[in-house]
């Protein structure tokens, strides 16, 4: 389950257009008011105090990924929607090979990407099969409220690239996979300062009482930033807690799946706090999270 974003693309060639539309459309758009979107950023990193200040290419990196990360789902965007079918179309393929019993009906449809003279067809399929993926209804764009479309863009990276993964958990039907991407995809955006809390679901972030990263932390994740590909990072990172959080799932399927996201964020800043300046940032959370070290030091602390 491993990402090397050097060996795997990101998003295939149709999906990378959508992409780079995007972002063409909302640069120009976003360049001004974007300084105003991160103001708890900017507050946190105050250039007139001297510990932790990010240098201009650190803050650079990290506006850059709020960006992208601040984009909420639009139903009337046709490129939103158009990587929503894809998803699922994606998804129909993988169930199709697996013959799986509850989904047969689904044989003689099929996805059309978008095209307008298929559209309910389209919306049939995804009817179908969201909550049995794992989505609150039939209709799964008001699920995207918290994660925003970068929620999809990692999901459709997900099915595209860890399909033998992403088969394992359809079989775990209690293990719901969009919830679990969103919920933990808003948490990192949230402790990263990658989206503003008074302009998140207010409802939402009371839930959570979500405890931000430090000025030392940001510091060190923007350093990272400004050494990697923004997204390729955050997807890394998101890839890596999916995988942990699984694995922890099937040992204990009765376990509350947000306290298990809540300890992964708080040993990620931990190690947001501690990962030196030569370290790769995604090889020192691997480390970190292998799974009966992390229990180990659990069990440590309780004691």
């Amino acid at each position: 389950m491993d990402f090397n974003p050097e060996k795997e693309p990101l998003l295939n060639k149709d999906d990378q257009d959508i992409i780079i539309k995007i972002e063409d459309a909302k640069d120009k758009e976003k360049s001004k008011e974007q300084i105003i979107d991160c103001k708890e950023f900017l507050e946190l990193i105050c250039f007139c105090c001297y510990d932790y200040d990010v240098t201009k290419k650190e803050y650079d990196a990290h506006i850059a990924l709020s960006n992208r990360c601040s984009v909420s789902y639009d139903q009337e965007n046709p490129l939103h929607e158009k990587l929503l079918f894809n998803f699922f179309s994606g998804i129909k393929k993988l169930i199709m090979e697996e013959k799986e019993e509850d989904y047969q009906n689904l044989d003689n449809k099929k996805l059309s990407k978008g095209k307008s003279k298929d559209l309910d067809e389209n919306n049939a399929i995804i009817k179908e099969l969201s909550k049995k993926i794992g989505f609150q209804s039939d209709n799964p764009r008001a699920d995207f409220k918290a994660g925003g479309f970068f929620s999809l863009e990692f999901m459709n990276f997900f099915v595209d690239n860890y399909k033998t993964e992403f088969k394992n958990i359809l079989k775990e039907k209690n293990f719901l996979f969009p919830l679990v991407c969103i919920n933990l995809i808003y948490k990192i955006n949230l402790i990263l300062y990658l989206i503003d809390k008074d302009k998140s679901d207010s409802y939402i972030y009371n839930i959570y009482k979500i405890e931000r990263c430090s000025r030392k932390e940001i510091k060190n994740f923007c350093l990272h930033l400004e050494n990697d590909n923004e997204k390729d990072l955050l997807f890394s990172i998101i890839n890596l807690f999916l995988e942990y959080a699984f694995t922890k799932y099937k040992k204990q399927n009765s376990l509350n799946i947000n306290l298990v996201i809540d300890d992964m964020l708080m040993h990620f800043k931990e190690v947001l706090e501690n990962v030196k300046i030569k370290e790769k940032l995604i090889d020192k959370l691997k480390n970190e999270f292998n799974l009966e070290k992390f229990e180990k030091n659990n069990k440590l602390k309780d004691n």
